[in-house]
């Protein structure tokens, strides 16, 4: 009879054991549902982990003119100066854009700060984050204080 209680014993605390462990282990998720699912997660959600951390590098001189776009997943040319606004068109890699202007908000990107410019791409003009932007040749330097930059 003793035999039979301590079995009995013994086969629930192992059931209610794997119950625990598969409470806290998640499910395995594909490549593709994990994209999906960091897609769908709130924007705003960040902790002090996540907060960016800004470059010590000296930031570059502003340049108006003809620049490539260096961003890998290209860059977006947005309606108004916010990450948040609507995209008009994506630029790829290495296509060419001009910075018409300079606007007066700067804003911390991936831990990069820099100003947003007034770009203008084929037909589009819009604005785009500028660190993702570099001078080609011909390229003017501008004083960050004169009219050209708004």
């Amino acid at each position: 009879m003793r035999l039979y209680i301590l079995l009995a014993c013994l086969c629930t605390a192992l059931s209610v054991s794997s119950c625990k462990q598969e409470e806290t282990s998640a499910p395995e998720s594909s490549p593709e549902e994990q994209t999906i699912l960091e897609q769908d997660a709130p924007a705003n959600k960040s902790t002090k982990e996540d907060a960016p951390q800004v470059s010590n590098a000296p930031a570059r001189p502003l340049t108006i003119g003809m620049h490539k776009v260096i961003a890998e997943n290209g860059l977006m040319l947005r309606t108004a100066i916010d990450k948040g606004s609507p995209a008009i068109v994506r630029m790829n890699k290495n296509v060419q854009a001009e910075i018409l202007e300079y606007t007066n908000k700067e804003e911390v990107i991936e831990g990069v700060k820099a100003r947003w410019a007034k770009v203008k791409y084929k037909k589009y003009t819009g604005y785009a984050f500028s660190s993702y932007l570099k001078p080609m040749a011909g390229a003017k330097t501008i004083d960050p204080k004169s009219e050209t930059s708004k």
